[in-house]
């Protein structure tokens, strides 16, 4: 970087999450600690990879999770994004659009937090939060990817 305002226009970008609409919702230690065991039954889903220039994203699909290992993520994470993720679990492709999560916890929503006027909103924002953890892969037009299966 040879000019002050190229170095600049950089750190603005830093600063800004270089032009994502919302900076990225922190974690509290609470909800970071009920993620340790089920990160760990991540680990040992993954394949070991030796070395790679440049990770494929369509490797990841490859990353099966056993029923117990998929029943320790969900108890680990917190109300919405649990019931959240359980509406991306039920979906059959790996591949799909946010209306159908959004149909998938609709039920559910209505079920545990019946006094909440903004389902819609809050499954949005907790789809970001699977992302942010790796779980999905947000491909655009309200369309994301798992990166795992269970």
């Amino acid at each position: 970087i040879s000019l002050a305002s190229e170095a600049a226009r950089i750190a603005q970008l830093a600063r800004s999450g270089f032009g994502s609409r919302r900076p990225i919702e922190p974690w509290n230690a609470a909800e970071l600690e009920r993620l340790r065991e089920p990160v760990e039954g991540l680990r040992t889903a993954i394949p070991p990879i030796r070395r790679l220039r440049e990770l494929d994203p369509g490797r990841l699909l490859g990353i099966r999770l056993t029923s117990a290992a998929r029943d320790a993520l969900l108890e680990g994470l917190p109300g919405w994004t649990r019931l959240t993720l359980e509406g991306v679990l039920a979906q059959r492709r790996d591949t799909f659009a946010v209306d159908s999560v959004f149909a998938a916890c609709a039920p559910l929503a209505r079920q545990r937090y019946p006094r909440n006027r903004h389902v819609r909103e809050k499954v949005r924002q907790q789809l970001q939060r699977l992302r942010d953890l790796g779980l999905l892969e947000f491909l655009g037009h309200g369309k994301y990817r798992r990166t795992m299966r269970a």
